[in-house]
């Protein structure tokens, strides 16, 4: 496998190395490839689809909004979003007792800078 992919798109969800569309990619070759990649580059064993995952525990972790992170991720609703990865993020229920609690107390503009 070479390191360069030539990619023509013939049709909605159809990829090909060729021009006329008469050599469809198999299914696994884009795992194939990712593997042949990861390996060349010696890092440890992990599959395509952890880097997703990654991406989306990440950024929750980091506070980016979960309707940003849904779109991301291509899911319709937020909620799909939640489902998956909410349990990620366990000090969100703190900071927001911790907010509100600030926020009774006067001090929300400590927090959050408003």
């Amino acid at each position: 496998m070479g390191v360069g992919i030539s990619l023509v798109i013939v049709a909605a969800g159809v990829f090909t190395a060729d021009a006329d569309g008469g050599a469809p990619w198999l299914p696994n070759r884009v795992t194939k490839t990712f593997i042949a990649h990861r390996r060349r580059a010696g890092v440890g064993e992990f599959r395509l689809r952890d880097l997703r995952h990654f991406m989306a525990t990440q950024m929750l972790a980091h506070g980016v909004a979960v309707v940003t992170v849904a779109q991301r991720l291509g899911h319709a609703r937020a909620s799909t979003t939640l489902n998956v990865y909410g349990h990620c993020v366990p000090g969100a229920d703190r900071d927001a007792a911790d907010y509100i609690a600030d926020l009774l107390a006067g001090e929300a503009d400590r927090v959050r800078g408003s």
